[in-house]
C-alpha cells in the first residue's frame, strides 16, 4: 500500500494540495482516493480556522502524552466518578456532546463541518492542559485522564492526523 500512497501523495500536491494536508488525510482509515480528497479539502479548509492553529498544538501535546505514557492507557472509557477537576469534568462533557453530531458528520462524509465542530474544543483544551496536571500520584485517575485523552485523540484524528498539519507550509 506504500507505493499507492505516495502516489497519491504526487497526485494532490501536483494539484496544489499542501504535503502536510496529504499526510495528514492519508494517514486516516481511508484507502479510498476519492475520499482523501475530501479529506484534503477539509483539512486545507480547516487549517484556515483562528481556533485550528491553537488545536493542532494541543493534538501534538496530547499525542506526545500518549506516545510516552502508552503502557499507562487502558481504554477510552472514562470513569466519570473519578473525574476531579472542573476542566476535566468540563472536557468529558464538552466531548458527549460534540461526538454525536461529529459521528453523524463524519459518516455523512461532511469533514469540513466535522472538523469546525471539533474546533469548537479549543479553548475547553486549554483549560484542561492549563488546570489539569494529567500524570498524577494517583494511577487511577492518571489511567483516567489518559484515557480522555487518548479519546480526545481519535476524534481529532479521525479526518487526518491533526498534528501532521504543518503552519510553515501557509
Amino acid at each position: 500500500y506504500q507505493f499507492i500512497e505516495d502516489r497519491m501523495r504526487g497526485y494532490f500536491t501536483d494539484r496544489g494540495a499542501s504535503m502536510s494536508a496529504c499526510n495528514a488525510a492519508i494517514s486516516s482509515e481511508s484507502r479510498s482516493p476519492s475520499d482523501i480528497a475530501l479529506r484534503i479539502k477539509a483539512l486545507e479548509s480547516f487549517q484556515n480556522l483562528a481556533e485550528a492553529k491553537d488545536l493542532v498544538a494541543a493534538n501534538k501535546r496530547i499525542a506526545n502524552i500518549l506516545k510516552k505514557n502508552s503502557a499507562a492507557i487502558t481504554s477510552t472509557e472514562i470513569r466519570e466518578e473519578l473525574l476531579q477537576e472542573s476542566s476535566e469534568i468540563s472536557l468529558d462533557l464538552h466531548y458527549k456532546d460534540v461526538s454525536i453530531t461529529a459521528q453523524r458528520l463524519y459518516e455523512s462524509r461532511e469533514y469540513g463541518r466535522y472538523l469546525i465542530e471539533i474546533a469548537s474544543f479549543r479553548t475547553i483544551t486549554d483549560d484542561f492542559f492549563d488546570n489539569v496536571k494529567v500524570i498524577c500520584d494517583d494511577k487511577i485517575i492518571t489511567s483516567n485522564r489518559l484515557s480522555l485523552l487518548n479519546r480526545l485523540h481519535l476524534l481529532f484524528s479521525r479526518v487526518g492526523d491533526l498534528s501532521l498539519l504543518n503552519y510553515a507550509e501557509k
